[in-house]
Formats: structure tokens, C-alpha cells, sequence
């Protein structure tokens, strides 16, 4: 069953739509620090935002927030079983579950 239909409702949260502000739809120039290298490359300063998201929900919103951003999220997980959770709970929600591995 593919949920992502739903999303769109979550725009009228303003909860999440604060949240899609707060981590923007793209990169803020500030955030490629040309004096942090990684392997001489230059790499991304540490996120400035944070949030508490009851568990049910995480899937969902994660979802959301990248179909409004239209960019990749990488995701990590504790554990082999949590992130084949992860990849079943994204699915359902995303617009895009063949993107999601």
C-alpha cells in the first residue's frame, strides 16, 4: 500500500511546514565551508537543525521532507533488521519507492 498521497495533508501542519523551512529545500551557501575538507574536497558543516519526532511518525516525515526538498537523505540505522524497517517504512510513504535502498 503506498501512502504518499497522504503528504501533501502535511503541509498543512504547521509543525512540519516549520521544519521544511528550518531545513530548507536546499543547501544555504553557508553550508559548503571552504576551509573543512574531507580527502581535499570541501564537505558540508554539521546540520543546524534538530527535532523530536514520536517514532510512528518519523517515516513519514522524513518522506515528506524529501519530496519537498527533491533531494536524497541518507539515512543510518543501528542495526541490519531497524534498517530494513527503515527501507519498508519509506516505501510506503515515499512518492519515489524505487529510489528508496
Amino acid at each position: 500500500m503506498r501512502l504518499s498521497g497522504l503528504l501533501p495533508l502535511l503541509d498543512e501542519s504547521p509543525s512540519v511546514r516549520r521544519l521544511v523551512d528550518l531545513a530548507g529545500v536546499a543547501l544555504p551557501p553557508i553550508a559548503l565551508d571552504s576551509d573543512l575538507t574531507i580527502d581535499g574536497s570541501p564537505a558540508l558543516m554539521a546540520p543546524q537543525v534538530s527535532a523530536v519526532v514520536r517514532e510512528a511518525a518519523k517515516a513519514t516525515v522524513i518522506a515528506s521532507l524529501q519530496a519537498r526538498s527533491g533531494r536524497p537523505i541518507v539515512l543510518l540505522a543501528a542495526d541490519p533488521a531497524k534498517a530494513q524497517a527503515w527501507v519498508h517504512d519509506l516505501q510506503t510513504w515515499s512518492q519515489s519507492p524505487d529510489d528508496v535502498h
